[in-house]
């Protein structure tokens, strides 16, 4: 079987890999580069933490295990540590802890003691803080992880467009054609759209439609922010959750960071939330926040477009826009800090 796989992230990689496994002859077209839409902007944490309703759970659950079975240095089986210190937080906890062991995930409530024993640069939170430790949730590095999928579906003789984006699609009854906007085509018995954000426009293009969210005012199902920094000075091997920042490595010496009360906001924002990130950066629990942590670089907003159900994450950067500017507008706070 000949199939055109439409996006070239991690997704339509590991379509493409899948389907070469399987004996077909596939072509994936991108357009623009590998990676260059959510993969690269994802804190790419593996886990069925908490999803709703159970069939998603389910599907997400079964994700997880195949991640585990991949394996490969894209892949840090490290577990999640979640720190609760606030009383609306410890409940909300509970509540999903109860819920995942009724399910058997696997869940373990842990000591303050076995806390800094798994991140030992723990900063201490208030007395009363409720440590929760997922084991089998993990994190990937999005592009190590590309490149596996994307050179083993090479391997099994697919090939990979770049710079081809998709113009027209038209069906058959012996398979489909697919143009590109610099005029070459691609035939093939089947058609796989993986684009992400795109998806409702390279549907439309095959004459079907696909309802989806949009991310200019769907809040967090879609939107999401995510800063990486400088290298930290402390020890983080994991994924840690707090009620107000998640993060966890960047594979760089630094943090890979997603400030929770920035996440769900319109795409793009009216304007930089310049104070807020000093203060979202202070419920960080690792020893890296101010006055001598990091300085935030690389800052993205994630714009996603899900379909209407708001289950699946899908989307993109936007750089040059939104926030992409601020640590221009920001370093000198940062240099005072």
């Amino acid at each position: 079987m000949r199939v055109v796989v439409i996006g070239a992230g991690v997704v339509g990689a590991a379509v493409a890999a899948g389907l070469t496994r399987r004996g077909a002859q596939v072509t994936v077209l991108e357009a623009r580069t590998p990676g260059a839409g959510t993969s690269s902007t994802s804190v790419a944490w593996v886990n069925a933490n908490n999803k709703t309703p159970r069939a998603y759970f389910d599907l997400n659950q079964a994700a997880v295990w195949a991640h585990h079975q991949l394996a490969g240095d894209h892949f840090f089986p490290t577990g999640n540590l979640e720190c609760a210190a606030t009383d609306e937080h410890r409940e909300l906890l509970e509540a999903r802890v109860t819920r995942l062991i009724g399910m058997g995930y696997p869940v373990e409530r842990v000591t303050a003691r076995r806390a800094l024993a798994l991140e030992p640069d723990l900063v201490p939170p208030p007395p009363g803080t409720e440590y929760v430790f997922f084991p089998g949730e993990a994190y990937v590095h999005p592009l190590r992880l590309l490149g596996r999928l994307l050179g083993e579906a090479r391997d099994g003789g697919a090939t990979l467009e770049c710079g081809a984006e998709v113009s027209a699609i038209e069906a058959s009854a012996s398979g489909a054609k697919v143009t590109v906007a610099d005029g070459r085509t691609f035939a093939g018995d089947a058609v796989v759209t993986c684009a992400g954000r795109w998806t409702q426009h390279v549907a439309a293009l095959a004459g079907l439609t696909v309802p989806m969210l949009d991310p200019a005012v769907s809040g967090t199902v879609t939107n999401g922010f995510l800063v990486t920094t400088s290298p930290v000075p402390a020890r983080l091997s994991r994924v840690l959750t707090t009620a107000g920042l998640n993060l966890r490595p960047d594979g760089e010496g630094g943090c890979c960071c997603s400030p929770c009360p920035w996440t769900g906001w319109p795409i793009p924002p009216r304007r930089c939330p310049r104070r807020s990130w000093p203060r979202s950066w202070r419920c960080c629990p690792a020893c890296c926040g101010p006055p001598r942590g990091p300085r935030p670089s690389g800052p993205w907003w994630g714009s996603g477009r899900c379909p209407a159900t708001g289950s699946p994450w899908r989307g993109s950067p936007i750089p040059g826009g939104g926030c992409t500017r601020w640590p221009r507008t920001a370093g000198s706070r940062w240099r005072r800090c």
